[in-house]
Formats: C-alpha cells, structure tokens, sequence
C-alpha cells in the first residue's frame, strides 16, 4: 500500500474537511462523513489535521498574523520616513513573536508566507485606493448632463454605449519583479482579488525580462499571469521579453528593441511597484547567485565580484546594486534588464516622506522629474497623473532565515535610496533595526529627501 499524501486529495475533499473542522465539528465525526460522502473506507481522524495545512496551503483559508503599530511607528520616528503620509504608516511590522532564525529554513519560508500576505493585503488596499482616486478624478472631468449635447436619434445607442465603457474603463497598473518574494505576493493577491466586489481594468507589467538563473524559470515574472486568470474584471498583460542580463556595453542597444523600447516607454503607466531586496552577502539573492554562477561557469572573472564588494556593495533592488552612499555602477560588465532604476523608484517615492504640507496630490514632486531615466519619461500621459506607491517586502531570506538589515538600514538612512513608500517587515527585522540605530547613536529624526 502506498504512502498516504495530503497533497495528493482531490480539493472538493480537502476544503469540505477544512470548513467542517472551522466549524466545529469533531475530527471523528468528519472522518466519519468523509468515510460515508467519498467513499473512503480508510480514512482515519489523523488525517484530519494535515488536510488542514493543505487547505492552507491551496489558499482555501488564510491565517492574518498581528501587527505591531508600536515597533512601526518607533521605526518611522527613528528613520525619519512617510511624513508626507499624513497619519499613515509607511511601515508594517509582521509580529509573530519569535526570532526569524531560531527554527532555520523552514522558519524563515513560514515567515516569508505571513509577509507575503500582508503585502497582498496591502497591494488590494491600494488598487482600491487608486481606482477611487482615478474615477473621482474622471468625475471632476466629465462634464455635467446640462453640458452634454442631446445625441440625435441614430446614434443614442452607441454613443450611450461607449460612453458607459468610458466611464467605467478605469485601469491601475501594477508592476511585479521577479524571484520568490513576489512570487508569493502575487499567488496570494489574485486569491484576495477574486473576493472584490468592485475592480477596475488590472494591467498588470512585468519589470524584469526573466528568472535568471535557467534552472527557475518559475520566478519569472511572466509566470505570474496565469495566477490572474479569471479575475471578474478586464485585465492586460505587459510582458518584458528580452535576455535576462545583457553586458552594460550592449544595454542602450537593447532598450532600442521595439519589443522592448514599447514596454519601457508604459512604465510611467505604472501606479503600483511591488518589489524585494536582497543582501549582498546572502549567498540566496537572485543577482548575486546569478553572478556567482558565471564565476562558476568562466564567463565573469572572480576578480570582478570582488571589484562590487570592495566599492561597497550592500544589496540590491530590483537587481540594480547599491551601497550605502547610493546606487552602484555594474562593475562586473552585466546589467539586468528591467524597467525601473532606483532613481525612479526613489523619485516616484519622495511625496511619502516629505512634510504632509509641502506635497498634494498630482504635485511637482508625484511626477517624473525632468531628470527621469529613459524608462520613465518625463511626460506623465496615463489617465491619473497623481501619487505612485512602492511597496517593498523587506523580510528574512526565505530559504535561510537570514535578516537583510545591512541591506534595508540604507535605505532607510539615504535619501537617494527611498524606492518605498510602503515597507513590510517582520518583527525580528524591526527590532534589529531599531538597535542598529541605537548603536549608531541615529538622531530621533533624520532629514527626508529633497522634492525633486
């Protein structure tokens, strides 16, 4: 007889278990209707309790971890960060009460499941909010019935018609990166975009052409599309089709593809950025296991690794490299393709931690700069030139447990280095932070960035 498998259940059986246990019953009583219902002579009542992990992991039912709004708001104080917010937040701390190392790997994955969450959350929040934000907007621009010419006879249908589809044709654009992390923020955000009532148009970008590594294409970011099949709204892909890394000599020539010139030129289209960091010093981050990789393979002198960690490599947004005094040149010869530089993200992120009175929606400091790199032009032409968010998951390394505080702490600190406007952290990343600045005896207040 072969070894039984929860994962192997069919899911009518797996969520019937689930919502009978959430409501009460005995996991005898359940074994027992299961062994009637299904047909299954040998089910047994300690099978009950793995199907409950597995309804949790096929997204049947989810646990919301608590938030600590003392350690956010200690963060927020510390570093200086979202006065522009108003009473808003800009930090979320995931406080499961345990330290992000103490139980490894499989810890630190668990972990990264709750973050991910939360981050989705937080993502729908924010759809939410810029729909609202684009159709008040349109409403302000449409004018009153009074003004608007009867339609003759002929054409009142079809001018009703079109009409309807553009007063409810609002899109928000949201852009996804590549590796685990977001991953996880997308499987989990289309799971809670099911359950919305009302949704606007979703066109959804990819900002990196590729996984990387060519052993995991799953983390390609095109592979996130198919999560948002059947979502009870219009929806438009923006794929980014291009090699992964180019060498820094042949980038301009890439950005010239059509294919790809298209693509970049729709990232000042974007509302919504999700995206991670990684430490250089965490052998797990998607650059530098890529890096590491042609090492390895002969095609990238050793040397030229290096050559990134004594300039002061720290870590990396959107596989572009910083260090604590801002963003790095590709030293090593190669450069991911992706559709935002951290100047942009920095730039779109700056109303968020200025002053709340210097700054109103749709101000100079919300739009691209007339400085802005050749993937977001300064001209701002999508139907809501307001705020952009950027929400960046800043846990442990879901393969180690590993904290990425010597990678976030700069980001914090450098005003050149803001990408964020939302950050979700943990509760052992928040502590560490909180004691770093302690130990760098930080004042209780740091300047924000200057408005661009």
């Amino acid at each position: 007889m072969s070894r039984w498998r929860p994962a192997e259940e069919p899911d009518e059986l797996v969520f019937a278990v689930c919502e009978r246990f959430l409501r009460g019953e005995k996991a005898s009583k359940i074994a027992k209707w299961v062994r009637e219902s299904f047909e299954r002579r040998d089910f047994q009542r300690t099978q009950i309790y793995p199907l409950l992990g597995e309804g949790i992991r096929r997204q049947f039912f989810q646990l919301f971890p608590p938030l600590n709004i003392a350690l956010a708001s200690e963060i927020k104080k510390i570093y200086g960060i979202g006065g522009g917010m108003g009473y808003a937040n800009p930090v979320t701390v995931v406080d499961l009460g345990k330290p992000a190392q103490s139980g490894g790997a499989r810890e630190g994955a668990d972990l990264h499941t709750h973050l991910t969450t939360v981050a989705a959350d937080l993502v729908v929040s924010l759809i939410n909010k810029v729909a609202q934000e684009k159709q008040q907007a349109q409403a302000r621009a449409t004018p009153s019935r009074t003004e608007r010419r009867r339609p003759d006879p002929e054409d009142r249908v079809s001018s009703s018609t079109k009409g309807d589809q553009e007063k409810h044709c609002v899109e928000v654009h949201l852009g996804l990166g590549g590796g685990r992390t977001a991953t996880m923020v997308a499987r989990t955000l289309a799971y809670r975009l099911v359950g919305q009532k009302k949704l606007p148009k979703l066109v959804i970008h990819t900002l990196s052409a590729g996984g990387f590594l060519p052993s995991e294409p799953h983390k390609s970011p095109v592979s996130y599309f198919s999560y948002f099949d059947g979502l009870p709204c219009p929806l438009e892909y923006v794929a980014l089709f291009s090699e992964t890394v180019v060498s820094s000599q042949h980038f301009d020539w890439v950005r010239k593809n059509p294919s790809v010139r298209r693509v970049m030129e729709r990232a000042r289209e974007l509302d919504i950025v999700v995206t991670s960091l990684a430490s250089a010093e965490d052998e797990h981050g998607l650059l530098r296991r890529y890096l590491q990789w042609l090492v390895d393979s002969e095609d990238l002198p050793a040397e030229k690794l290096q050559e990134m960690k004594d300039a002061g490599w720290v870590g990396d947004v959107q596989f572009r490299p910083y260090s604590e005094n801002g963003p790095m040149d590709d030293l090593c010869g190669v450069r991911a393709v992706t559709l935002l530089e951290i100047e942009d993200m920095v730039r779109w992120a700056a109303w968020a931690h200025q002053p709340s009175h210097s700054l109103s929606t749709g101000s100079a400091a919300s739009q691209p700069s007339a400085q802005a790199s050749s993937t977001a032009p300064p001209s701002e032409t999508s139907q809501h030139s307001g705020r952009k968010y950027v929400v960046l998951v800043a846990g442990p390394c879901a393969e180690c447990g590993r904290l990425k505080t010597d990678a976030l702490v700069p980001l914090l600190r450098n005003p050149n280095l803001r990408v964020f406007t939302h950050l979700v952290v943990d509760r052992a990343t928040a502590m560490n932070l909180i004691e770093l600045s302690q130990r760098a005896s930080l004042p209780t207040s740091c300047m924000g960035p200057k408005a661009p």
